[in-house]
């Protein structure tokens, strides 16, 4: 019990799983899959949200890289500094410019991301 707590609190202070396996002299391989167990059950414990009033929307599109051009990285041919102009307009996964959306009402902690 008192590693679990241990790895709890360490948890806490946003200590990587290989800092967490080392300050308690565990094997790493343990830890992880424990880590993951915890926040498995704190996810779940978690009510489902339901904004009301007032709620702050936000959305960006992601371009980066070779993201849907293996084989670009398959050549060896370095990432573009500046990303490849696509088509104009709302970006779509296809089109390298996947939306991320969230949702937060300011006076709770509820925050709801979407990756669309």
């Amino acid at each position: 019990m008192t590693a679990w707590i241990g790895r709890l609190y360490l948890m806490g202070l946003n200590l990587s799983n290989l800092q967490i396996a080392h300050e308690l002299s565990l094997n790493e391989d343990d830890v992880q899959r424990v880590t993951e167990q915890l926040r498995a059950g704190i996810v779940d414990s978690q009510p489902t949200p339901i904004l009301s009033g007032e709620v702050e929307c936000d959305e960006v599109y992601v371009a980066a890289g070779h993201k849907s051009h293996p084989e670009a990285v398959k050549i060896g041919r370095k990432g573009r500094c500046r990303r490849l102009k696509g088509a104009p307009g709302y970006g779509t996964l296809e089109k390298e410019k996947p939306l991320i959306f969230s949702m937060i009402q300011p006076s709770t902690s509820f925050l709801i991301k979407l990756r669309i």
